[in-house]
């Protein structure tokens, strides 16, 4: 008998069979099921994400940032996003002003903001859980700066 537990999943089958998974994941992508192209846990560059709990106009990330990391200049045409900061210091950028939060302080991001969370050399790992108000269930495009723009800007800071 084999038995894997992931955050993502739960798999007990006989060593024999464990091979069958592959149907398990094509019979998910048939049902157009998210958790047959995505874990819940993605790691990025600048830390990682986990989906904690979604419906139809909601969606409940936490997002880790490295420390002396963070998230690209970003914005949303399709949602608003609320920030909490649940452990260590986040320096946010909201438009054209940069504001730091502590443990238990929140803010808005209105749609279409650009803004950006960055922890500096701070110790402690600092997680966000953002509730992405949604229009409908799915995923929107970020609008990003392109890299070009953003060396050029950091260059002048």
């Amino acid at each position: 008998m084999v038995i894997v537990e992931t955050a993502d999943a739960v798999l007990v089958a006989h060593k024999d069979h464990c091979q069958k998974v592959k149907q398990v994941v094509d019979d998910l992508k048939v049902g157009k099921r998210d958790e047959a192209l995505l874990h819940r846990r993605v790691n990025r560059p600048w830390g990682a994400y986990e989906c904690i709990d979604s419906g139809d106009r909601f969606q409940v990330k936490r997002i880790t940032v490295n420390p002396g990391a963070g998230l690209s200049l970003q914005k949303h045409m399709h949602r608003a996003e609320h920030w909490v900061v649940v452990r260590g210091t986040a320096h946010i950028t909201r438009g054209k002003k940069v504001v730091t939060l502590s443990e238990n302080e929140s803010t808005y991001i209105p749609l279409g903001i650009r803004h950006r969370l960055e922890t500096r050399e701070d110790p402690a790992r600092t997680d966000r859980g953002a509730v992405r108000q949604l229009p409908r269930r799915g995923r929107h495009r970020q609008v990003r700066r392109p890299v070009r723009q953003k060396r050029q800007q950091e260059a002048k800071v």
